[in-house]
């Protein structure tokens, strides 16, 4: 016998290869989506460009509030927002279920491949609003800004993708992730800081 025995953990990663090679080029094939990300996105961070022109370089004790609600604006928008991605998730979830029914790889190994496949269209969408929003509120380390904006982007599609699989219907989806993402707004610190929360969410 002259085979070569592969090793289950070679297996799974020539699988999850396999599966983030179809998913960058499913996005290559669709530009539409991230595109009309962009087109929702950008309008909103000029928005939020003038409404806080040159925060910087107001030093009084108003600005802090201003600071605070432009950090809150931009981690809860453009979290929220990740729910209009759901419909087109729609499509890779039949085939998904269908592969894996018959044993073609985990459900786990799909949604590792699919979310590090969706890094790029992230890091494209954090790198745009931190353009705007460096240039027009003058942020003072837009490095920091960027960096967590496209980690807390990465963890929302991340989630976004692990619902569309286990849901029957993207609507039920949007539901299910808007109500995780509301509740997780009070949460972030701006409303109340985490010293003040009752013991029992601490």
């Amino acid at each position: 016998n002259n085979e070569t025995t592969v090793p289950s953990w070679g297996k799974s990663w020539f699988k999850f290869l396999a599966l983030l090679q179809r998913s960058i080029l499913d996005a290559l094939k669709n530009p539409g989506i991230l595109g009309l990300r962009i087109l929702t996105y950008t309008p909103f961070t000029l928005f939020l460009g003038l409404l806080f022109y040159n925060l910087q370089d107001d030093e009084n004790y108003e600005s802090v509030n201003s600071r605070a609600a432009l950090l809150f604006c931009s981690s809860s928008f453009y979290i929220f927002m990740v729910v209009a991605v759901l419909p087109f998730l729609a499509k890779e979830r039949l085939i998904c279920r269908k592969e894996v029914l018959n044993g073609c790889y985990h459900p786990i190994t799909h949604h590792f491949a699919v979310s590090v496949g969706s890094i790029p269209n992230v890091v494209i969408l954090s790198f745009i609003i931190t353009l705007i929003l460096v240039g027009m509120v003058k942020l003072h380390n837009p490095v920091q800004f960027f960096l967590i904006l496209l980690l807390a982007l990465w963890n929302a599609e991340s989630y976004a993708i692990l619902l569309s699989t286990c849901v029957t219907n993207y609507i039920l989806g949007i539901i299910i992730l808007a109500g995780i993402f509301g509740l997780a707004m009070p949460l972030e610190g701006f409303m109340l800081v985490p010293s003040m929360f009752p013991s029992y969410l601490r």
